[in-house]
């Protein structure tokens, strides 16, 4: 319930209630400061995280951490990698826009990146249980597709930018589907928005549909 209604306060004592040392840890598993590669010269700009040790000097930096915010920027390509590792069982595998490769004048296919297993198939199945929860009865309702369902969440960052004194605000809306055997995963980012479930969530219930009307998913 606290991740499908997005309560920042659940969240600042389940982080709370886990060593720093565990969250900066899982956050590296995911590549949350690495930049991502999809072909030579490709490549996304390089996220960052609250060190290690300003987690261990304040709680207060532990609860942002938990929520995404501090001195945290992670790229969509870095997000859609989170979101395929929960779809998939708990494994990613890089991105890349290489379709193949041409050797001694034969073609063959490019089979995709790095296989990265970051956590267990049973919490896979627990996250993806509670972000199928969040578009059925939470914040994610509007990303929900007409047919096959789908797991997913809202997020609205700050910025830091201000236009006509109002801080600039980003909505995003990262999830997957079908719910039940996943086969795309799709990050909305809406700059200079409102939230997440307003401006984000309504494209990718849109992507969604239109995915099966043209045929990519089978009923």
């Amino acid at each position: 319930k606290g991740l499908s209604l997005s309560c920042n306060t659940y969240f600042y004592n389940a982080a709370a209630a886990v060593k720093a040392n565990s969250l900066y840890n899982l956050a590296v598993a995911f590549g949350f400061n690495n930049s991502v590669d999809f072909a030579n010269g490709i490549k996304t700009a390089k996220g960052s995280l609250t060190s290690l040790e300003q987690l261990k000097k304040s709680k207060a930096n532990i609860a942002n951490f938990a929520i995404g915010q501090g001195n945290i920027a992670l790229s969509p390509v870095v997000l859609s990698n989170l979101y395929t590792a929960i779809a998939n069982d708990g494994k990613y595998i890089s991105p890349t826009v290489i379709e193949g490769y041409v050797k001694n004048g034969k073609y063959e296919k490019n089979i995709g990146g790095d296989t990265n297993a970051v956590i267990s198939k049973a919490t896979a199945q627990v996250l993806k249980n509670y972000l199928v929860n969040a578009v059925n009865n939470g914040t994610g309702k509007t990303a929900k597709p007409d047919i096959g369902g789908a797991g997913g969440k809202t997020a609205t960052a700050q910025t830091g930018q201000y236009k006509n004194g109002k801080e600039i605000l980003n909505a995003w809306f990262c999830g997957f589907f079908p719910e039940d055997k996943p086969k795309y995963t799709v990050v909305v980012l809406a700059e200079d928005a409102i939230s997440g479930g307003s401006d984000a969530a309504p494209i990718f219930k849109e992507i969604a549909d239109k995915m099966y009307e043209k045929g990519f998913i089978d009923e």
